[in-house]
């Protein structure tokens, strides 16, 4: 079984991808990031709180932010399903939170099953392509199996892990985390 990846935070919240202070636009991170271009991520949100470090995963704008304690759950994946790289977020009043990670996704997989979901196609008048939004999401049978976690082709900013990458979160304890079923 698969589930779509969805994180939550005691309050309502993004932590922005900077635009400004990172040298990769956010639509480029996937295709040029690597550890010998950048550094450093950078993030902004309007307030870090207290607890923010009680969270393993942070709802982002950009790629997903994640905790020390996800990459060691996760070790095994690195560099054949994830990388990451140090992040740094900054508020609005110039407090910064350096205890962070940008998780890369690796793997990016035509997975969408067209005939089974309900979905619609949205243009923005971006000069891109329609979007899609997935009402009832379904997708290709056995077009995940060799994977832990991946990103949607058709939507990258979806989320798919298997039942042992959540099993793996579940017994590790990451706190953020929520999980869709798919059929």
């Amino acid at each position: 079984m698969y589930f779509q990846l969805s994180e939550f935070y005691k309050r309502e919240i993004c932590f922005f991808y900077d635009e400004d202070k990172n040298p990769i636009p956010f639509y480029d991170f996937d295709e040029y990031i690597s550890k010998q271009t950048i550094e450093t991520i950078f993030y902004k949100v309007d307030k870090i709180d207290s607890y923010i470090n009680q969270y393993d995963i942070l709802p982002t704008s950009g790629p997903l932010l994640v905790s020390k304690k996800f990459i060691d759950s996760f070790s095994k994946l690195i560099k054949t399903e994830i990388d990451y790289f140090p992040a740094n977020i900054t508020d609005d009043k110039g407090i910064t939170n350096t205890d962070f990670f940008a998780l890369k996704i690796n793997n990016i997989i035509p997975c969408f099953d067209y005939e089974n979901s309900t979905y619609e196609e949205v243009d923005y008048d971006d000069g891109e392509p329609p979007s899609l939004e997935s009402i009832e999401l379904k997708i290709l049978n056995n077009s995940l199996r060799a994977f832990s976690i991946v990103r949607m082709l058709e939507d990258p900013y979806v989320i798919i892990i298997s039942s042992n990458f959540k099993k793996i979160c579940e017994a590790n304890k990451l706190k953020g985390f929520d999980f869709i079923p798919l059929d």
